[in-house]
């Protein structure tokens, strides 16, 4: 076995490159191809996490701790990686600076946290988007169309002899609270 940090491994269109649940020693740098990132929502339903294309790196989690993978890889076309093997990047790391070692270990700590939280915060979205979908649908189906009244048409302000532009603009009278702008802005702090 090479004892490089890096190798090039080539998949094939609809190769599965990791599978979700596997204990991963390896990141992938896309060089060519595109990569389908998915994760396992039921037993019968993958959610589509993102895509990883040319300069794209995916299954990074292998590099920060060793555990199982949160999701699958599949090559969506022909696909080359370049592959950074965890052990190997260890070795490494070993005859650099201790700073530089410890500095990596401190990232990966950190950096595998906001992983973790990040994949539990989208699993949320995801969630809260399929329910609104799902209430909108439901409301959709329970108002028959046929059942609705049509709104009733705007009444018009009756006509006067004088148009309303000769008239000098008058002053409104002070508001005592915020004003509409005030409560606006209040929302984008």
């Amino acid at each position: 076995m090479s004892r490089e940090i890096v190798a090039v491994q080539s998949f094939k269109k609809g190769e599965t490159v990791f599978r979700e649940g596997e204990v991963g020693r390896t990141a992938f740098l896309v060089r060519e191809g595109l990569v389908k990132i998915a994760r396992q929502r039921s037993s019968s339903q993958k959610q589509t996490v993102g895509l990883a294309g040319p300069g794209q790196v995916f299954g990074e989690h292998a590099l920060l701790s060793i555990g199982p993978r949160p999701n699958t890889a599949v090559a969506e076309q022909p696909t080359k990686c370049v592959v950074v093997h965890r052990d190997r990047l260890t070795e490494k790391l070993k005859t650099e600076d201790p700073f530089i070692a410890a500095l990596y270990n401190i990232l990966a700590t950190n950096m595998r946290a906001m992983i973790d939280k990040g994949a539990d915060l989208e699993c949320l979205l995801q969630d809260l988007s399929e329910g609104t979908r799902a209430l909108e649908e439901s409301a959709a189906a329970e108002t028959p169309s046929s059942t609705q009244s049509p709104a009733p048409p705007p009444k018009k302000a009756p006509a006067s002899s004088k148009a309303s532009t000769t008239r000098p603009a008058q002053n409104p009278a002070p508001t005592t609270g915020p004003s509409d702008e005030d409560e606006d802005d209040a929302f984008l702090i």
